[in-house]
């Protein structure tokens, strides 16, 4: 079985910063892989329910910030040795 860790790619935890010293850290502890968010856009006008929200809606607004996945492994490639991503 291998474990793997999702880096925040989006709000107030999802800095260049932490997301390199979070997969630095999921590296040491062993682990296998990280992951980032592919969401990088979000509809404005959402009328299906979000299931894993109590009220249903969807868990960030449209225009909140999200850095580009295939640039933030990239990054994370050049701060990690082993960790797949």
């Amino acid at each position: 079985m291998e474990f793997g860790f999702s880096l925040p790619s989006r709000g107030q935890a999802a800095t260049m910063q932490n997301m390199r010293l979070l997969a630095q850290h999921v590296e040491a502890l062993g682990l296998d892989s990280v992951w980032v968010s592919d969401h990088i856009i979000v509809p404005r006008h959402i009328d299906s329910f979000y299931p894993y929200d109590p009220e249903g809606r969807f868990p960030s607004a449209p225009d909140q910030a999200y850095y580009e996945p295939l640039t933030t492994l990239a990054f994370l490639a050049a701060c990690t040795t082993r960790v797949q991503l």
